[in-house]
């Protein structure tokens, strides 16, 4: 999903109302989500997801796109695993 919001941020023309929409779909996700999860220090998705879209925030205002990709790829990876444990 922050690849989503980056994609459509970054594209001429997008209205902001996509990209809040892009970063309240992926809440409800998480928030939907039917198991713990164990990333960092959170044991919630719905916690995990908040403190990701305040860093990607963070990361883009200070260093700009690449930054922004960087974190993606790391925050997608943890994302996977806890999909992994789900699926079992």
């Amino acid at each position: 999903m922050l690849v989503f919001v980056t994609i459509v941020l970054t594209r001429p023309r997008q209205q902001q109302l996509v990209a809040a929409q892009g970063l309240e779909s992926a809440f409800k996700a998480a928030t939907a989500w039917p198991s713990d999860v164990r990333i960092d220090s959170f044991a919630r998705l719905a916690d995990y997801e908040p403190a990701c879209q305040q860093e990607a925030g963070r990361r883009l205002r200070k260093d700009g796109l690449p930054a922004l990709w960087k974190l993606a790829e790391e925050q997608s990876e943890r994302y996977r695993q806890a999909a992994e444990l789900l699926v079992g």
